[in-house]
């Protein structure tokens, strides 16, 4: 994609297409809708699928660059800090 000048790319889908590419080191910015809807339970799937972390210093770190509510809906915006 980046050959024919694509700089971003939307992706919308569940937990395993998150986890893979935020596996894949392909994201810098996630876009988080959270619906005022409590489900959970032990079978409820998460919001990232894949295989994870081991340790928390794995993890990747995020700024959280701005939030607004889309009607009942909270929209929260991730940005991917560089680890320099």
């Amino acid at each position: 994609l980046a050959k024919l000048g694509v700089v971003s790319v939307l992706l919308e889908g569940g937990p395993t297409l998150l986890g893979g590419v935020l596996a894949g080191g392909l994201v810098d910015e996630v876009l988080l809708f959270y619906a005022p809807k409590v489900i959970g339970g032990c079978d409820a799937p998460g919001i990232v699928g894949g295989r994870g972390v081991s340790a928390l210093q794995e993890a990747g770190v995020w700024n959280i660059s701005g939030h607004e509510m889309v009607g009942v809906d909270l929209l929260v915006e991730l940005r991917k800090c560089s680890r320099d």
